[in-house]
């Protein structure tokens, strides 16, 4: 079928992984260890030393011990989650950072299991939690009003998630925390619904400072926000520094989807063309090399 620009087909490859998606998704903040704006978690449900992301932090040491005693003694993963959060209350208290973590740990994996609908309160709690143990205006309660608009967000629920996106911006800025993350992250969200003007003008900043592979990351949403606006100079320019950026960052998957979504925009506007082939040819050459399989010819 047809695709458009920010859509491509998803072929898997030998490791039954995707190459690659049109966006990443946007960053979550760890409860208990504020990350910079432009770190990003991996996927906590898929391996069993995924915990191993904050293992200078005590709070997450002890979530992480709570949890692997409860899968040694047979728990699925969900009610291992269960049980540490438990444990951790009972044993550190219901203001403890091995409490908050274990909630983050529960309530990110609820959400990537599709089981937003029971994470909902989770997340809700933890903001107490923290709201208790650090006050309002902290960088740790702005990381999870981050995290809740994200949340919101996997619901469809798009005016609390952009309340809370919106919100997290302005407690980072009343702290002097970057608010790149969240700008970043709103941004994002705003143009995978097609709100494109309103997503340029909140990512102009994410754009323009950070680590290179958040504002690669930023840049491909914005160059695919300009082609759809019609602002086909500034969506090339936005693809090309996208593309430079990702590359510098050895981020192979968003490198390999801007490559792609950089070909089908010079398809669309120019038409059959050599520099659209070759467009074409590089993004299949750099998905060969990366995964084995291409989409892009």
């Amino acid at each position: 079928g047809s695709r458009s620009i920010g859509e491509p087909a998803a072929h898997r490859g030998a490791s039954g992984e995707p190459p690659g998606i049109a966006h990443r998704g946007p960053v979550r903040s760890g409860a208990g260890a504020h990350r910079s704006p432009s770190s990003a978690l991996p996927s906590l449900a898929m391996a069993e030393d995924a915990h191993e992301e904050f293992p200078e932090h005590p709070g997450y040491a002890e979530a992480t011990a709570l949890y692997r005693a409860a899968r040694a003694a047979g728990r699925d993963r969900r009610d291992a989650y269960r049980d540490a959060a438990e444990r951790a209350a009972s044993e550190h208290g219901p203001r403890s950072a091995p409490y908050a973590a274990s909630l983050y740990y529960l309530a990110t994996h609820l959400d990537e299991e599709g089981a937003s609908r029971d994470a909902t309160g989770l997340w809700h709690q933890l903001y107490s939690v923290e709201c208790e143990r650090f006050g309002p205006r902290h960088s740790e309660t702005a990381g999870t009003l981050n995290n809740l608009g994200l949340h919101h967000e996997r619901l469809g629920e798009t005016d609390e998630m952009e309340v809370f996106l919106r919100w997290s911006i302005a407690v980072s800025r009343f702290v002097g925390e970057p608010t790149l993350r969240a700008e970043g992250n709103l941004g994002k969200v705003l143009a995978g619904y097609r709100d494109d003007r309103r997503a340029l003008a909140v990512m102009e900043r994410a754009a323009r400072e950070g680590a290179a592979e958040a504002r690669g990351e930023v840049l491909h949403s914005r160059a695919v926000c300009f082609a759809r606006v019609g602002e086909a100079q500034a969506a090339r320019g936005a693809f090309e520094e996208a593309i430079r950026l990702l590359d510098e960052a050895g981020s192979a998957r968003q490198l390999c989807n801007a490559l792609h979504n950089r070909a089908l925009f010079l398809q669309r506007h120019l038409g059959a063309s050599e520099e659209v082939r070759q467009a074409f040819e590089e993004a299949a050459a750099e998905e060969r090399a990366r995964f084995g399989v291409s989409r892009s010819l």
